[in-house]
């Protein structure tokens, strides 16, 4: 069977992008594209301890077994095979149930997962356990540095969103700033405000962007009582006063940056 499997993904050109969510926080991007021969695996993560980029490449016709996403892109029959699981490069099993109408259904690895395709038989959405991957777009090529890194370019002064997005809200108090001296730093914003949650039932976290010097990077920071901390920046920190922060929905954070990066929704001067 993974011989038969791997001379039909090889004979099918197929691309995708993905936001992966975990628990309702955007994660990372993920993009996967094959040729029929090639197969590419692109993982860049949000917003944990800075942007980490992971990338695969394999020569399909060289491997035991198929690679896992790349099996699920589209609609999978019935049975249990073996899939090679891209990060860890282990051998897992998948294990897809009788067909259903809407969802597509079993276990990976003995996880269960739930799978919608869409009517050309491309995946839209899976979800394994509290982790939940969902189709954007095709994929694309990412630029050569990362725009978790650099930022987007903004204009100086008040901003708004083009077009407007459902559930976002600018800041209009400063944050106060709560890190300790020897753990600061933007590229660990989630880091440090999840660990700002622990033992604080009445907080909760937020995620958006943060604008400061002409550039808007995704964000995090945790809400008491409605007023907003960032444990990512000192108490009395004058960065505080130039910034502006702007709160998306969880739910729809990681599809907003993927827009925000490829040009889709802009900042633009009110």
């Amino acid at each position: 069977m993974p011989l038969l499997l791997l001379a039909a993904l090889a004979a099918t050109p197929v691309s995708g992008r993905f936001v992966l969510e975990v628990e309702g926080l955007p994660v990372a991007e993920l993009r996967v594209t094959s040729d029929g021969a090639r197969y590419v695996y692109e993982a860049t993560h949000f917003l944990d301890e800075g942007p980490a980029e992971t990338r695969f490449e394999f020569a399909l016709a060289t491997l035991p077994a198929p690679p896992e996403v790349l099996t699920l892109l589209s609609r999978p029959a019935p049975g249990c095979r073996e899939v090679l699981e891209e990060r860890t490069r282990a051998l897992e099993t998948l294990c897809v149930e009788g067909p259903a109408r809407k969802a597509v259904t079993g276990t990976i690895a003995g996880d269960r997962f739930v799978a919608h395709y869409d009517a050309k038989h491309a995946l839209r959405d899976i979800k394994v356990g509290s982790a939940s991957w969902r189709a954007v777009s095709t994929a694309t090529t990412p630029p050569l540095e990362s725009p978790f890194t650099r930022g987007v370019a903004v204009e100086e002064g008040a901003l708004r969103l083009e077009p407007a997005v459902a559930g976002a809200r600018w800041l209009t108090t400063a944050p106060l700033g709560v890190g300790s001296e020897d753990e600061l730093g933007r590229a660990r914003c989630l880091v440090l405000s999840r660990r700002a949650l622990e033992g604080h039932p009445q907080r909760r976290l937020a995620v958006g962007l943060v604008i400061e010097a002409g550039r808007a990077f995704p964000h995090a920071w945790v809400v008491e009582a409605d007023r907003a901390l960032d444990p990512s920046v000192a108490a009395g920190d004058e960065v505080l006063q130039r910034r502006q922060y702007l709160e998306l929905p969880k739910a729809r954070s990681g599809v907003f940056y993927l827009q925000l990066f490829d040009g889709a929704v802009k900042l633009v001067p009110r």
